[in-house]
């Protein structure tokens, strides 16, 4: 059996990202490897659907946040409409070891969990809490 120690203990690369007016705070729990961004902000991966879903929702347009010719999200503009939608992001795993290479969470291990600023406190994000499914519903 092999032990967590000979794996290399990484550290969340973003600090949370809250807008001034935030009324959502959305968290994952650890990013992608570097390898897999396409831009150097919360679900990087140009394959995750997350912002697709966001930019469906709020403007209307799947692609909108998306530029095919560079395979990458538009950071100015995901920024942009999580300010002007009051969306904050934060993980909830500030060091983790990843034991197959992946951001699957069966294969990581925290070793540090994110402390909420406590300029939080008060903000109407703090009144329900949700953790991850593990799994998409069927």
């Amino acid at each position: 059996m092999q032990t967590d120690e000979k794996y290399e203990i990484e550290t969340h690369p973003w600090e949370p990202w809250l807008p001034a007016d935030a009324k959502v705070l959305f968290m994952g729990t650890f990013p992608p490897g570097t390898h897999r961004w396409s831009m150097d902000f919360y679900y990087p991966n140009p394959i995750n659907d997350f912002w697709r879903i966001c930019s469906l929702l709020f403007i209307g347009e799947k692609e909108a946040l998306y530029d095919r010719a560079t395979r990458s999200f538009n950071l100015d503009a995901i920024k942009a409409m999580t300010i002007e939608r009051g969306i904050a992001m934060s993980d909830t795993v500030k060091r983790a070891r990843r034991l197959k290479g992946n951001a699957a969470d069966k294969f990581s291990r925290s070793s540090r969990a994110t402390t909420l600023p406590t300029s939080w406190r008060g903000f109407p994000i703090a009144r329900q809490l949700r953790p991850p499914a593990k799994k998409p519903p069927k």
